[in-house]
């Protein structure tokens, strides 16, 4: 159960990662929306700026994902009793 929790996260952000990375366009407006759902109002100045940086978000989480699964499944191991 311990490494449930874990797993289920960084599922989650992978998916997230990709989401972000392959449909830059589709995230930009679910931001846009989301601020106007909070009453401000948000446009990119350079939209193909924004497009190439919501790229570089994306693939920098699946990065920090998959590092962190090789981190784990091979560089740490927690010591276990006395």
């Amino acid at each position: 159960m311990e490494v449930f929790l874990p797993v289920v996260v960084s599922l989650i952000v992978l998916v997230f990662g990709l989401w972000v990375y392959l449909k830059p366009l589709q995230v930009i407006e679910f931001q846009k929306r989301f601020y106007a759902a909070i009453n401000w109002r948000m446009e990119p100045i350079d939209m193909l700026k924004e497009i190439r940086n919501t790229k570089w978000m994306g693939l920098s989480l699946i990065i920090f994902v998959v590092g962190v699964w090789l981190w784990g499944c091979f560089g740490f191991r927690p010591v276990l009793g006395p």
